[in-house]
């Protein structure tokens, strides 16, 4: 299954995790999740867990703490449907300002954006 899939109806299993080869960013490593707000997500965003939850998520709010980040969106995602979040490996990212080189990158922009400060 590509990592673009997008879909209304559930197509994984709660938690499953799939390897990816891809042709330019190498490998990655994606997690089954779903768009649990009442709008879209932009691709790119990163996406934080629903309280007690392993698949519902939302965009992530500022300064949202590292263990509750669910992923970041590869694709545009429309509310309530499934879909695969990048948790490991490269990929690409919305950023709220110019950050550095080889910074590390937190949820400090709002709207699931990144940024280095």
């Amino acid at each position: 299954m590509a990592p673009s899939t997008v879909s209304a109806e559930a197509f994984a299993a709660e938690g499953t995790l799939m390897e990816y080869l891809h042709p330019d960013y190498g490998v990655q490593i994606y997690r089954y999740l779903r768009n649990h707000s009442g709008t879209a997500f932009a691709k790119g965003i990163a996406v934080d867990f629903e309280t007690d939850s392993q698949v519902d998520v939302e965009v992530a709010a500022n300064d949202a703490p590292k263990n509750t980040v669910g992923g970041i969106t590869q694709n545009t995602v429309p509310a309530g449907n499934f879909f695969w979040g990048l948790v490991r490996g490269k990929g690409q990212v919305l950023l709220n300002n110019d950050v550095v080189i080889g910074s590390v990158l937190g949820v400090t922009g709002g709207a699931g954006k990144l940024d280095d400060s």
